[in-house]
C-alpha cells in the first residue's frame, strides 16, 4: 500500500490561503506557524496561523494531483471548500464520492511536548484518485516532484512522459519546470479511449503512472472540434 500523504489548505495571517502536501500534517502546520528554514517560500512572506482543511491520500502522485487541482480553483471556490468541504466532489469531477469520507483524527503532541494540536474530526478528509477524465484536443496538466531540489533545473534535470492509447500507439512528451522540486507534463489525447502513463525523471527513474480516459469534446470551439493541425493529403497546405 502506498505511503498516506496529507494535503491542506492553511490559512495565512493576510487571510490568503496556501495548498501544500505533506507526510506529517502535525509537523508541517508547526512549521508554517512557527517560521524558521522550514516553512515555505510562499509562508515566509505570508505567515501561516492554522489549517483550514486536510484531506488524506495514498501515496505522493495521488496528493500531489490534489494540490495542483485545488490550487487552480477559484479564491472564492476555495473558501467555499473551506465552509463546505462535500463540495470537493463537486468541484474536482474526478473524485469519486462513494470514497470521500470523514477520517478519524486524533490529538498530537510533538517530541518536546509544546506543541499540541487537535486533529478536529470534521477537517481531515480521505481521497482517492480516480482515473482523469478528458475531452479529446483539451491538455490536461499532470504534477511530479523530484526527490530534490536541483541548483539549474534546465540543465541538470529532464523528465520524459510515455503516454499509450489503448490501441497500442505511443506518444513521447518531455516535462517542464514549474519551480522548487516541481514539474508538470502537459499532455492532450488526440483520439478518444483509454491512455495509460508512465513519467520519469532522468537518473531518478519512474515517479509517476496512472491512466486517463479521453473523451469526445461537447464544446463549440471550433479549435478543439477540428483538433492540431496537420498537412494536407497533398503534402501542400496545413489543414
Amino acid at each position: 500500500m502506498n505511503k498516506p500523504y496529507y494535503v491542506y489548505m492553511l490559512r495565512c495571517a493576510d487571510s490568503t490561503i496556501y495548498t501544500g502536501i505533506t507526510t506529517d500534517p502535525i509537523r508541517r502546520e508547526h512549521e508554517h506557524t512557527a517560521g524558521g528554514d522550514t516553512h515555505a517560500r510562499y509562508t515566509a512572506a505570508h505567515p501561516g496561523v492554522r489549517f483550514e482543511r486536510v484531506w488524506i491520500t495514498q501515496g505522493r502522485s495521488a496528493a500531489l494531483k490534489l494540490e495542483w487541482r485545488i490550487k487552480r480553483l477559484p479564491r472564492e471556490v476555495k473558501e467555499e471548500l473551506i465552509t463546505y468541504p462535500a463540495q470537493l466532489c463537486d468541484r474536482i469531477t474526478d473524485i469519486d464520492a462513494s470514497r470521500y469520507r470523514v477520517y478519524e483524527g486524533k490529538q498530537c503532541v510533538d517530541k518536546d511536548g509544546a506543541f499540541v494540536y487537535n486533529i478536529k474530526k470534521q477537517n481531515i478528509f480521505d481521497w482517492e484518485e480516480q482515473p482523469m477524465r478528458v475531452m479529446q484536443w483539451n491538455s490536461v496538466d499532470i504534477p511530479v516532484a523530484t526527490s530534490r531540489p536541483y541548483r539549474d533545473a534546465y540543465r541538470d534535470a529532464s523528465v520524459t512522459a510515455r503516454f499509450t492509447h489503448e490501441s497500442g500507439r505511443t506518444l513521447t512528451l518531455a516535462g517542464f519546470w514549474d519551480g522548487e522540486n516541481k514539474w508538470l507534463v502537459r499532455f492532450a489525447p488526440d483520439a478518444c479511449g483509454k491512455w495509460t502513463y508512465s513519467i520519469a525523471f532522468e537518473g531518478e527513474g519512474p515517479c509517476a503512472q496512472g491512466e486517463l480516459e479521453a473523451v469526445p469534446y461537447e464544446g463549440d470551439n471550433p479549435l478543439y472540434q477540428h483538433g492540431f493541425l496537420r498537412v494536407s493529403d497533398n503534402q501542400r497546405y496545413l489543414t
